[in-house]
């Protein structure tokens, strides 16, 4: 007997060890496989309605089950993801109740031996209206006022389209007279503007828009005036190299007809040639030469035109002592050009004050 006993004990010792082990690990493993409870994500989608039904109530996207099992099986939960749960709501009226199904649940689950403890929501009421479609005009609508120069006319506001299709409840369609853009701000618009804008969507909950965006042209027209600048000065083009060239008078009005805004920027710019009197028309021949024409710089979006028209024009040589003239047209002292240096006219009158005293 107490060989039997030595042999039991002692013999492959290996084996021993590794059952003891195996037998303490499969003691531990279940007493750690207890009852738990998890709770699961369940998405809900909904099933179709009919043609001419639409669902009003508010569909709970996903459900919270609570699931109780063991911790083996509330791995394998964890480990997947639940397949959705359809809501049939075509054979269903306005004002039931519809409850989910703890069954139906479980299998979408996928875990065998599994409870369901508590769904939330475990159901909601069944709104169902008459769906209703109809085409209502869209209205676009703009905020802010472009610049003082330009306008926007009211009739040159294009837009595509100019109607949409509301589709939803009939109780809610029924209310609907028209569809607004979101604003459209013209300040600072200068030009013609064509933008895709968004539509706004009615307040009304379960309508919808056939499209949500329209395409918008707006004309930018830019108003035109009048305005005369005075004491605008004549220069001479082309005079020859060993020449002195000046127009009588040597400052004349200018009347701007034409785009507001050029005509302003025109009124900020100092010392700008806008007139010039050609001396290569007159081959530079010394002398004084009447109806010189005053020719007008092109400035776009607007037309000069210069009064007089036509002025005198003296060609005088370096070489010979200027002579000058003081001009007809005017009694006022003439107007000495930047820089302090002496004008061609008060030359000629010096000289011809040398003259007399001689």
């Amino acid at each position: 007997m107490k060989r039997v006993l030595n042999h039991l004990l002692f013999s492959d010792p290996v084996l021993k060890i590794f059952s003891v082990v195996l037998g303490c690990a499969l003691f531990l493993l279940v007493r750690e496989d207890r009852i738990r409870e998890i709770e699961v994500s369940v998405p809900v989608v909904l099933g179709e309605v009919g043609e001419s039904r639409i669902m009003t109530s508010t569909v709970p996207t996903s459900l919270r089950v609570r699931v109780r099992g063991r911790w083996s099986s509330m791995i394998r939960v964890l480990e997947g993801r639940p397949a959705p749960y359809e809501i049939e709501a075509s054979t269903m009226q306005d004002g039931d109740i519809f409850s989910f199904d703890e069954n139906q649940l479980k299998g979408l689950v996928g875990v065998p031996g599994l409870s369901i403890v508590g769904v939330d929501p475990p159901s909601f009421e069944m709104r169902i209206e008459e769906k209703m479609s109809r085409v209502v005009p869209v209205e676009v609508v703009t905020v802010g006022q472009v610049p003082a120069e330009f306008v926007v006319d009211p009739g040159a506001i294009s837009y595509e389209p100019r109607s949409v299709r509301v589709t939803g409840p009939r109780s809610k369609v029924e209310t609907i007279e028209r569809i607004t853009s979101y604003p459209i701000a013209l300040d600072g618009l200068q030009r013609d503007l064509r933008a895709e804008i968004w539509l706004k969507r009615p307040p009304e909950q379960f309508v919808s828009l056939g499209t949500d965006q329209i395409t918008v042209e707006i004309a930018v027209y830019e108003k035109e005036g009048e305005t005369l600048l005075e004491d605008v000065p004549v220069f001479v083009d082309n005079c020859g190299a060993e020449q002195i060239c000046s127009a009588s008078p040597s400052r004349v009005s200018l009347t701007v007809r034409g785009s507001l805004s050029r005509i302003k920027w025109m009124e900020k710019q100092q010392d700008t040639r806008w007139l010039l009197v050609n001396a290569g028309e007159f081959q530079n021949e010394v002398g004084e030469h009447e109806n010189a024409l005053v020719f007008a710089r092109p400035v776009t979006g607007v037309v000069l035109l210069p009064n007089p028209r036509k002025v005198r024009l003296r060609i005088q040589s370096l070489k010979e002592e200027p002579v000058q003239v003081p001009e007809e047209t005017s009694d006022e002292s003439p107007i000495p050009p930047e820089g302090g240096t002496p004008s061609q006219e008060e030359a000629g009158l010096e000289s011809d004050d040398k003259k007399d005293t001689q």
